[in-house]
């Protein structure tokens, strides 16, 4: 089709007082033909970018060779530098390119002031270090397409260097995530939100109230409660241009941890899709050495120097693992408020499960524990500090989502047999107990 008429010059704000450079450099210039102004703009890729110009480039050129071309792309620029001013200024695209200077803002605003400045129907989020496969665009548009309320949650791939140490290959490979969705393990949930490869319909995101921080799944935990589902889209692939060392993947584990215990003060639904549920979720060894380590307060570096004797077997797998594990911990104990609540994340509750209660004479068994022992277990218990927390209470807190006290123990007694009431209650109610009769 021939052009006709004269193209109209659009200027595109940006930040003002950009302290790059003037404030006219907060404008961009580029020309759009008269015929094109009311098109209507189905999809925006919003790139969030740190000013790594190299990165940048590589993420713009994958746009630029898709089999579906986006309907616009803005770039979010949080951290500038010459090179990223003047590769943004030089680049051709096939595409509408708009660049919004949010110098020093958080990922969460920068992505909203994207969100706000585009008029698109969908919005397609990746970050600079992400180069997308050709189709990565077309299979977003696919699946929004049959929506409707969807949020497409695409494939991501960490690209390593040759130079990557065993710790950060290890950390890779445990957050390609989305491959036990692609094998269909689990359906997919909003723990599985990655705002590096996440389509999203523009308005359902104003709606939920936008990025509150750089974490995927709280974003994902509002747009389920809108009745949004998720979509899991193996074919958008992004290879993430994943450069970290020991350094930098011990602070990003830190930051999870304390961003976990200020997301749960605000969001206490987040729980069950949190790790701060989990401190049990390793061998009891494991735990224990853990607990230890957190106690001297360890750096985690040296604990992965370690890793290097073990070589790269099966150890080594397992050590990384554990110390990925640990740097979490370390970020959620610096941030926890108070011991009270750190004792409730780390000492999760006991359940004591009895069959049934032997008289004066009885022998034990398997089955059946004699009622002097059973009242040295309660001494004990009650010695030690614990608190004999009822099954409904217990189930209360975890409906409500509340931490239940640390040092907790839950017994419950099996089938209800008489000995329950003639030997078991009054020991029971003796030392200020309940239990729960099944």
């Amino acid at each position: 089709m021939a052009l006709r008429g004269r193209p109209q010059v659009r200027a595109i704000f940006g930040r003002s007082g950009d302290p790059m450079g003037s404030p006219l450099r907060g404008y961009r210039l580029f020309f759009t033909p008269y015929w094109r102004n009311n098109t209507l703009i189905e999809l925006c890729v919003v790139v969030l970018s740190y000013g790594k110009a190299e990165l940048l480039r590589a993420c713009l050129e994958a746009l630029r060779h898709q089999t579906v071309q986006a309907s616009e792309v803005i770039v979010v620029v949080c951290g500038a530098s010459d090179a990223t001013r003047a590769m943004l200024d030089s680049f051709v695209s096939r595409f509408r390119l708009r660049v919004i200077w949010q110098i020093g803002s958080s990922p969460g605003a920068a992505r909203n002031r994207a969100v706000e400045a585009t008029a698109a129907h969908y919005c397609l989020f990746l970050d600079d270090d992400v180069i997308a496969d050709s189709r990565l665009v077309a299979e977003h548009l696919r699946v929004q397409r049959q929506g409707p309320g969807v949020a497409g949650l695409g494939q991501l791939i960490a690209r390593l260097p040759p130079s990557a140490d065993g710790f950060a290959r290890y950390v890779a490979q445990e957050w390609d995530h989305h491959t036990r969705l692609q094998e269909g393990a689990q359906a997919p949930s909003c723990a599985d939100c990655s705002s590096a490869n996440l389509s999203v319909p523009r308005l359902a995101l104003l709606k939920a109230g936008g990025f509150v921080d750089s974490s995927g799944a709280e974003l994902g935990y509002r747009l389920e409660r809108q009745g949004l589902s998720f979509v899991h889209i193996p074919e958008a692939i992004g290879h993430r241009d994943y450069r970290k060392g020991f350094r930098e993947v011990a602070t990003d584990a830190e930051r999870a941890g304390a961003a976990s215990v200020e997301l749960y003060a605000q969001q206490p639904h987040m729980l069950p899709y949190l790790q701060l549920g989990a401190f049990y979720d390793m061998s009891r060894k494991a735990i224990l050495l853990r607990r230890l380590l957190l106690t001297l307060g360890v750096p985690g570096r040296a604990l992965a120097m370690a890793g290097l004797l073990l070589g790269k077997g099966s150890w080594a797998g397992a050590w990384y693992r554990f110390v990925h594990s640990y740097c979490y911990w370390r970020g959620v104990r610096r941030a926890v408020p108070d011991r009270d609540t750190w004792q409730r994340l780390t000492r999760s509750p006991v359940i004591l499960m009895y069959h049934a209660f032997g008289k004066p004479g009885e022998p034990s068994s398997r089955y059946v524990i004699p009622g002097r022992r059973f009242a040295r277990q309660m001494a004990w218990l009650k010695w030690r500090g614990y608190h004999v927390l009822g099954l409904e209470e217990f189930l209360r807190d975890r409906c409500e989502y509340r931490l239940p006290p640390a040092r907790s123990v839950i017994l419950t007694f099996d089938d209800g047999y008489a000995d329950n009431r003639a030997v078991a209650y009054p020991i029971e109610t003796s030392t200020g107990g309940t239990a729960t009769v099944s």
